[in-house]
């Protein structure tokens, strides 16, 4: 087989089922997240109205992926009914 076929035969992180771990996180886990995005954008800014942004814009990146994840997730169990 060539290096060719083995990498059409591998499965992409999206074709691969998604893991039956926990599906919470702690609330101290989000907390050091959250501060951590603060600190971060804080040192690499020069105003309030631009760390705003910038902490908006972060939430928006992280609210899309989750949602996808949770479209992906409840698609999965349901069939959709018309």
């Amino acid at each position: 087989m060539s290096s060719h076929q083995g990498a059409v035969n591998r499965k992409g992180i999206v074709d691969r089922p998604l893991p039956k771990g926990k599906t919470e996180v702690s609330v101290s886990a989000y907390c050091l997240l959250f501060s951590e995005m603060v600190q971060y954008y804080q040192q690499r800014v020069s105003s309030i109205q631009d760390l705003e942004k910038k902490l908006a814009g972060a939430g928006y990146g992280v609210g899309v992926r989750m949602l996808e994840l949770v479209v992906l997730r409840e698609k999965g169990s349901k069939r959709e009914t018309r």
